[in-house]
Order: C-alpha cells, then structure tokens, then sequence
C-alpha cells in the first residue's frame, strides 16, 4: 500500500516541498502546520494555536474523522 499525499485546498496553497497530509492505511499523519499566512500570523502564541487547531478541525472534518481519535501531538513554539 502506498501513502496518499494530500493537501487541502480550503487551508490554501502549500508554498514548501511538503503536503498538508500523508495517509497509509487507516493513519493520517499531520505535519508542518502553522498561522502562516492567517489573519493570527503576528499574534499571540495563543492565537496562532487557535488559528493551527482550526486547521487540524478543517483537515478532519474533510476526512470525516473526529481530533478525538488523535493518537498523538507534538507542539513546539519558538520564543524571542
């Protein structure tokens, strides 16, 4: 079985090497997201949280799956 690489069009244009998501079986692998390019790119980190968690919602909404079946998160922010 081959991995499905997917973007999804209502989070815009990719503008890196990379796809929104990459399915293998019944696994969706999320990676890279970011407020790049949202209206919360120069807020605050709670902001730009809010703005990724809006895009996990959007990415599962499309697969017709629930983020409470999200096995894992790793999150990582970078502070001046």
């Amino acid at each position: 079985m081959q991995p499905e690489r997917i973007n999804y069009p209502q989070l815009g244009e990719v503008k890196a090497p990379y796809v929104h998501a990459v399915k293998h079986g019944d696994t969706l692998y999320v990676s890279g997201l970011a407020a790049f390019g949202t209206p919360a790119q120069k807020g605050t980190i709670a902001e730009q949280a809010e703005a990724i968690f809006s895009q996990l919602h959007q990415i599962a909404a499309a697969e017709g799956i629930s983020l409470a079946l999200a096995a894992e998160s790793d999150d990582f922010c970078h502070l001046p």
